[in-house]
Order: C-alpha cells, then structure tokens, then sequence
C-alpha cells in the first residue's frame, strides 16, 4: 500500500518522527498487515530505543505474517539486547528455516555462537553466511577468528588472508597472521608479518613485544634485548616490557642492570611479590 512505502521512504531519509506516524497509521488502517508492525517496531527502535515496545510489535508482525523473515531478524536483536539469549537464537533459528538462501540469520547465529564461545556451531554459521554472501569481507575475518580459536590454522589463515586481498591495510588481520606463524612454529614468517607492520607503524610497542618474544622463544637472546630496549625507549613504564627485560639480563648474569629494572617495575607496582622476590635476590649478589 501507498502509505507503507511513504513510510519506508521517511524511514530511509530518517525522518524518524514522520516515519513512526505513517507506521502507526498503517497498522491502525490495516491491522493484519504484518509488514506494518514490523517497520513501526523498527523506526522506534532507532527512535527510542524502547525494547519492549519494539519487541510487542516484531511478535505482533510475527503472529499477523509468521513468515515475515525480517520481524524474526529484528525480535531476535531485541531479545539479544535484553540478554534472552536463547529466545534469540531460537528466533533466528525459525529465520533460517523461513529464507535459507538469505545470510543475516547465519550471521546473527555465528555472532551468538562465538560470544559464547561455542566455535564449532559458529563456524558452521559463518561458513553458510558466507556461502551466500561471499562478499562480505567482515565476515572472512569472523569465520578467521573463530578457526583460529579452534586452532584451525590453515584455514584460519585463508580467511585472514581474503581479508587482506581486499584491504591489504587491515592491521588485525596481518597482526592474526603473524600470531598464527608463530603458533605454527614458522617464526621466521611470523616474523616477517611483523616487521611489515612495524614499518608502517614504527612507535607501536605492541608489535616489538610480539616480536621478542619470538625472539627470547627461539633463543634468539642478543634480537630479543635490542627489540625489547627499543620498546623500552619508546615506553619507559611498560611493565611487560620492564619484567622481560630484567628476566633477560638476569639470565645473562646482567645483575646489576637486571636490579634497575626490578626496581623501575617495582616503583610502578609497588605490591608486586615478584619484584620484591627479584630484588631481594639480587642486591647481595651486587653488594659482593
């Protein structure tokens, strides 16, 4: 009916008030038109936020057109955000059933999943969203993610990877890569990872960290005080940094600078047993 599409129109130029007045409209003129309280439910969504008033009017879409795909999409949203998780799922679950061939609903349920960390179930989600609509670039670095909890390396690594094809740019996927080289013991790869984003991003003390750590896990000790003493520079109060530094020269027979740094780590958690721990073994091997 006419007015449903002005109302779609208001509510695509949002035009919130204009469009919940015709929606109202509808359904007070055509009270078992589903569609109507659907996109009234929608615009006081956006209006309002009002939740339960939103939900009443996606069951009422339901119960006048029980295969309005869209109303199964948005009561699930609202249940999600009132945290009836499980009424959620069910709900999208009924969407899947109703428009297979559509990929929100697998989408939603991969979110659901993964939040509770139930990967398997979310990578079956994620793969079928994907199946539909393989143009979606976010959705190759969720499925990714979700491999890589499951530690599927390979093909955690080809989804990060077609995200990178499409945005070589994409820091968190070259940072996962880079993550997933290591975990694979291919640490000169991991490493190259991430000297490509070091490049880019010189003063980012995150990816030094990563990277001596590669170096200190591969023995590698003269590497790993260079990356970390830059790090340092640029970060004189990291405690991660300060920590593996001392432990560094300690094991190196380095007392002396291996105190400073206790110290330096003790001054910015002064409640720390391994510091104390630290500098009480040290500072009489220094007195001799």
């Amino acid at each position: 009916m006419q007015r449903l599409v002005e109302g779609l129109e208001a509510l695509k130029a949002k035009d919130l008030e204009k469009a919940e007045a015709i929606f109202a409209e509808v359904v007070e003129m055509a009270p078992g038109l589903g569609a109507g309280h659907n996109n009234l439910g929608m615009t006081i969504l956006q209006r309002t936020q009002d939740l339960e008033k939103a939900g009443q009017l996606f069951s009422e879409a339901i119960a006048k057109d029980p295969r309005l795909y869209d109303a199964y999409l948005n009561l699930g949203s609202v249940l999600m955000s009132q945290g009836r998780m499980d009424e959620a799922r069910d709900t999208w679950m009924k969407a899947t059933q109703l428009q297979p061939a559509r990929p929100e609903a697998f989408h939603n349920l991969g979110i659901h999943f993964s939040t509770h960390s139930q990967y398997a179930q979310a990578k079956s989600m994620f793969e079928r969203s994907l199946q539909l609509d393989p143009s979606n670039t976010d959705e190759y670095l969720r499925l990714a993610m979700v491999y890589s909890e499951l530690s599927e390396y390979y093909p955690a690594l080809a989804n990060f990877l077609q995200v990178l094809v499409r945005n070589p740019g994409h820091f968190e996927s070259r940072l996962a890569v880079a993550e997933i080289y290591r975990r694979m013991g291919r640490y000169p790869t991991a490493l190259y990872e991430l000297q490509q984003l070091h490049e880019i991003f010189p003063e980012d003390v995150g990816l030094l960290v990563r990277a001596g750590l590669i170096f200190v896990e591969t023995n590698q000790i003269p590497e790993a005080l260079a990356v970390f003493s830059r790090a340092l520079e640029l970060d004189p109060e990291h405690r991660d940094v300060l920590e593996v530094l001392a432990v560094i020269h300690e094991g190196q027979g380095e007392n002396d600078k291996a105190l400073e740094l206790y110290q330096r780590l003790a001054l910015l958690d002064p409640d720390s047993e391994f510091c104390r721990e630290a500098i009480e073994r040290l500072q009489p091997l220094i007195s001799q």
